[in-house]
């Protein structure tokens, strides 16, 4: 019995080694995995980039903490390493979506709007401004609903909510509008602008919501009284681009602010190719940049973000751990087996 039980013992040592040793030897023979840190797109998006500008010798997972990646995309720039210069840094300003309709022209005749070429022939192609400020004055009034047909037209404004990324830029951008178009450059300014733009929110005209593409997308057509604050790439990146059932007109405010997309190469992987293509893909305007050149005052620095979950399904690994598992379990047999002959 003893001799038995000190034979298990080495079996079970030798196991546990074994499956040691796969497991390192899965990680050495996939070298070429890129393991990517992502909160900006969806993984389907991001694998699609890489499988279209690297080679397929090279495989793609992803992780769930910056510090495990061989390359960040990321919306905050506290997620990167300040010891390596940003690859890329890349951005998409916030604009406005109406419904494409009469009313533009009325937007247009009272101010509110104004056109590239004096008139609006086409939403799409035209270079349309919107003067949110008239906006804000008009919520915050509330009996300045001329610039938008008339008093009877129940205008909602829907804005990105507080607590997001998205929602903690649309603040400062109506503090920006509010205190004239710049940022206030002192505290008795931020607090008089930021008192201004709490009676905006809180008005019945604002409705917040996570997420403003979502809802957008819920929707057949978009209502004419209806004013949707968002993003330029999320807007592209979405379903709702180029639908004609929505139908939208996109308006850009003389100032805006901006979301930031930021690209970071840990490693020493040639992937200079999935890394330049990833702004375009996503719609974002880009503008190579390192970490020395980013302003302080970058309206990016919140922190609000879901974690992309790690991909484990590689096929490479997927293959390989089969295989070895396979060899496991014949090892099992055979120990068994030794076992079951020297017990008799």
């Amino acid at each position: 019995m003893k001799k038995r039980i000190i034979t298990w013992v080495i079996f079970l040592v030798i196991s546990v080694g074994y499956i040691v040793y796969s497991t390192r030897m899965v990680e050495e023979i996939v070298p070429n995995q890129v393991k990517v840190y992502n909160d900006v797109a969806s993984e389907s998006e991001v694998k699609t980039i890489f499988n279209s500008s690297v080679s397929a010798t090279k495989a793609i997972g992803f992780v769930k903490k910056p510090g495990d990646a061989n390359v960040i995309i990321t919306k905050s720039i506290n997620k990167l390493n300040n010891d390596i210069d940003i690859f890329s840094s890349s951005y998409t300003p916030l604009i406005v979506c109406m419904k494409n309709s009469s009313n533009l022209q009325k937007y247009l005749e009272n101010g509110l709007l104004v056109s590239s070429n004096g008139e609006i022939k086409n939403s799409v192609e035209d270079e349309i401004t919107v003067d949110f400020k008239k906006i804000i004055d008009a919520v915050i009034d509330g009996d300045n609903w001329s610039i938008f047909g008339g008093e009877d037209r129940e205008i909602r404004i829907i804005i990105p909510e507080d607590g997001t990324l998205e929602g903690e830029i649309f603040y400062k951008f109506l503090v920006t509008m509010i205190n004239g178009g710049t940022y206030p450059a002192d505290e008795d300014k931020l607090d008089s602008a930021q008192e201004i733009a709490d009676e905006f929110l809180d008005a019945k005209n604002c409705v917040e919501t996570k997420d403003v593409i979502k809802d957008m997308t819920k929707i057949s057509t978009i209502n004419d009284t209806d004013i949707y604050v968002l993003f330029e790439a999320d807007l592209m990146n979405s379903s709702i681009w180029g639908q004609k059932k929505l139908d939208i007109a996109v308006a850009y405010p003389e100032v805006t602010l901006v979301k930031h997309l930021y690209i970071q190469k840990i490693s020493e992987d040639d992937l200079n190719s999935f890394l330049t293509s990833i702004p375009q893909e996503l719609h974002y305007r880009s503008s190579d940049t390192s970490f020395a050149d980013i302003e302080e005052k970058s309206y990016n620095v919140n922190d609000n973000f879901s974690f992309i979950e790690v991909d484990e399904n590689e096929e490479m690994s997927f293959v390989l751990g089969f295989v070895l598992m396979f060899m496991f379990f014949i090892l099992f047999g055979i120990g068994m087996t030794a076992l079951w002959l020297y017990d008799d």
